[in-house]
């Protein structure tokens, strides 16, 4: 180990730490940020659209966890899916890892699915356990969340103009 301007570099069994004299995987950043500066920056320069960040993988997911190890804190993870990934080849996925749950999945035909992770349609919403007068789907005006203008019920009634519908199609206005 060594340290450059106050800051430890460590290489190890082919592994590099900075910040930290015990580095867990090939490159282990470990430091203190505040509000106005971050751990690490990504700055790319050039006039072509070529820059970013890649994550590469050639077995069956490439992903991004992000952790909140704070009280209350969760584990997510964005993922691009391959074969024999449990969700299915091709698919972009928003998983919470800590209660095992996708958020939301793409498959690579373009279908949406919230609380599916096999959507059968452009934007697919399915719901499961929730009562007749729970809200599964509404839309608001940008004037305030609580002026919803469309509202489907887990009875399968849809409101328009009211959020309280009681048949099947209620349009109130």
């Amino acid at each position: 180990a060594f340290s450059v301007g106050g800051s430890t570099l460590v290489v190890t069994s082919g592994m590099v730490g900075i910040g930290t004299t015990s580095p867990a995987a090939m490159l282990h950043l470990l430091g203190v940020t505040s509000a106005v500066n971050p751990n690490v920056i990504f700055d790319i320069v050039g006039s072509n659209n070529d820059g970013g960040v890649q994550i590469l993988s050639g077995g069956t997911e490439a992903s991004l966890q992000l952790r909140n190890i704070g009280a209350g804190g969760k584990e997510w993870q964005i993922l691009s899916t391959g074969g024999g990934a449990g969700a299915g080849q091709g698919k972009f996925q928003i998983y919470n890892k800590t209660d095992a749950i996708t958020a939301m999945i793409i498959t690579n035909s373009g279908n949406l699915g919230i609380g599916t992770t096999s959507p059968e349609a452009r934007l697919h919403v399915s719901t499961t356990g929730v009562s007749a007068a729970a809200e599964v789907f509404t839309v608001s005006t940008a004037a305030a969340v609580s002026a919803k203008v469309f509202v489907v019920k887990g009875d399968g009634n849809v409101g328009i103009g009211t959020t309280d519908p009681i048949t099947r199609a209620y349009i109130l206005g």
